[in-house]
């Protein structure tokens, strides 16, 4: 039986390429999007302990208060080092459902507790539909009155940058193309054990119209193909402890550009 040290070892990652739309701030470990990149100065790098929320490659993640500062790093690399295996796999928007099987191969080897995502087809025929009010309600069965808070907080949060910010051209460069879209959406809470649960939406789509904010961008229902599901998925610190090390230097310098914090109100 391969070890799961060997079977990191085998894992092509993508490439995190984002191309932002005004000048990029200083690079740093966590970039908050608080202000248009257009005029606001770069700001400071926000400790890891104080983030609650982030974009993460093509998911929005947001975490409960109390999750701890090792936690919120493991959920964050863990989950970005799926996608970014997933990705170097399968084409995200093209390959949808083997591309899901491989994202959560992946997040089982380390340390996840996961089943397969079962998507089923919005069923709206007719009027308008906003991406984030869609994706909100399938994760509303599934997650606890917390998790639920922080991660409208978050949409918000995301929902009130500007289109030039650098966090949403991260997240949408890396969730959505050509009309085609796939992307993430969870909260994260600690239990007293030191266990994670995780309230997890996957969502992908297909539309006739491109938008950066792809969340936040009204749709006529007959212009749009969307599909969803949700599951709730626990991580044990202690698998993880033994890979940290070897993800962190899977994910390399690029780790940086595929996570941006959210400042939250």
């Amino acid at each position: 039986m391969m070890s799961v040290n060997a079977y990191l070892s085998r894992l092509q990652l993508a490439p995190v390429a984002v191309h932002d739309k005004a000048p990029a701030p200083a690079e740093r470990l966590l970039r908050s999007g608080a202000g248009s990149a257009d005029t606001a100065p770069a700001p400071a790098a926000t400790p890891i302990a104080e983030v609650r929320a982030a974009v993460n490659v093509g998911s929005l993640v947001s975490f409960v208060d109390g999750l701890d500062a090792q936690s919120k790093d493991d959920v964050l690399d863990s989950l970005q080092l799926a996608q970014r295996a997933a990705s170097g796999a399968h084409d995200r928007f093209a390959e949808v459902q083997v591309w899901y099987e491989k994202y959560l191969e992946v997040l089982n080897q380390v340390g996840w507790v996961t089943e397969q995502f079962a998507f089923v087809a919005d069923q709206q025929s007719e009027g308008e539909l906003r991406m984030d009010q869609a994706a909100l309600a399938v994760i509303m069965a599934i997650a606890t009155q917390n998790q639920l808070a922080i991660l409208k907080e978050a949409v918000s949060a995301l929902e009130s940058l500007a289109s030039t910010d650098h966090t949403i051209s991260l997240f949408s460069q890396m969730s959505a193309r050509e009309g085609a879209g796939n992307f993430q959406m969870g909260a994260a809470q600690q239990a007293a054990n030191g266990a994670v649960s995780l309230a997890m939406g996957a969502f992908h789509f297909q539309s006739q119209d491109q938008t950066s904010k792809i969340l936040f961008f009204k749709r006529a229902t007959k212009a749009l193909q969307i599909w969803s599901a949700a599951q709730r998925m626990t991580f044990n610190p202690a698998s993880y402890a033994d890979v940290r090390a070897q993800i962190r230097e899977m994910l390399g310098e690029q780790r940086r550009q595929a996570i941006a914090a959210l400042k939250l109100g």
